[in-house]
């Protein structure tokens, strides 16, 4: 009788369909947002107020170049801006233009720090052994 309960149970099993359907969400709700992946040169914004919006950040980069995308990473509990940017740009002259006049500026109350981005393999080799230990 055990074999023939398991048998039907095995036939009442919903299609692979309608189990994915039912699977739980995963926590978060959404896509992470990342940094887009441009050819182009990309800024780092530093001590943005966390009121910032991709829109102020726009309106202060827009003099110094040409702009192709502005990633304003958010909180994931707030919503709010993290307190920093990357903003990358169509050229290498932008880029350096914008570095220079906005790198140490007053900006919504805050002083920017304004460089260009490295990428992460970058950023580890220049960690070296004396930076690895800062994060054990």
């Amino acid at each position: 009788l055990g074999a023939h309960l398991k048998y039907e149970g095995r036939g009442s099993a919903p299609a692979p369909a309608a189990a994915a359907e039912a699977a739980p969400k995963k926590k978060g709700g959404g896509k992470k947002q990342r940094r887009p992946k441009n050819d182009g040169p990309t800024v780092y914004v530093g001590n943005l107020s966390f009121d910032a919006k991709e829109e102020d950040v726009r309106e202060i980069f827009e003099p110094h170049g040409s702009i192709a995308s502005i990633t304003v990473p958010p909180d994931r509990t707030t919503g709010r801006c993290r307190g920093f940017a990357f903003v990358t740009m169509e050229d290498r002259a932008g880029l350096d233009k914008a570095v220079d006049a906005l790198d140490q500026t007053q900006f919504q109350g805050r002083t920017l720090y304004v460089n260009e981005s490295k990428p992460k393999e970058e950023q580890k080799k220049d960690l070296g052994e004396k930076g690895a230990s800062l994060f054990l």
